[in-house]
């Protein structure tokens, strides 16, 4: 077998390893292991592609570079994914986490006050 053949076998090998590893990912439920995981992709695959280019083989190189666009592209979207869902986020708790209560303390006793009726409420 060629040294050529080689090459472009174990980084078929390589790229097949990191991408049966993305559905584990998923398994974890978890938006930034999903991100984390395409991020490495793209750069293994990069690091194919450098390897391709160091040693004059072009489909090496070729897999390196389709690998490392699609690593980004995925890594792209699960960033502004996570972007999203922090936005959502933070949105819910502006506006549910505000209160149309104001505390106050009157005679060693513990107050709230409903600031959209008015009404006054001890509290226990």
């Amino acid at each position: 077998m060629k040294t050529g053949t080689r090459t472009v076998m174990a980084a078929v090998a390589g790229l097949l390893t990191l991408t049966a590893m993305a559905p584990m990912a998923v398994l974890a439920d978890s938006l930034q292991n999903d991100k984390n995981t395409n991020r490495n992709i793209g750069i293994g695959a990069g690091a194919i592609a450098l390897h391709g280019l160091s040693r004059g083989n072009g489909l090496e190189t070729i897999i390196g570079v389709a690998g490392a666009a699609y690593g980004a592209s995925q890594y792209e979207k699960d960033r502004k994914r996570q972007a999203e869902q922090n936005r959502q986020r933070s949105y819910y708790h502006y506006n549910h986490e505000r209160s149309n209560r104001r505390y106050y303390s009157y005679n060693g006793h513990r107050y709230y006050q409903n600031l959209n009726s008015g009404t006054r409420h001890e509290i226990d």
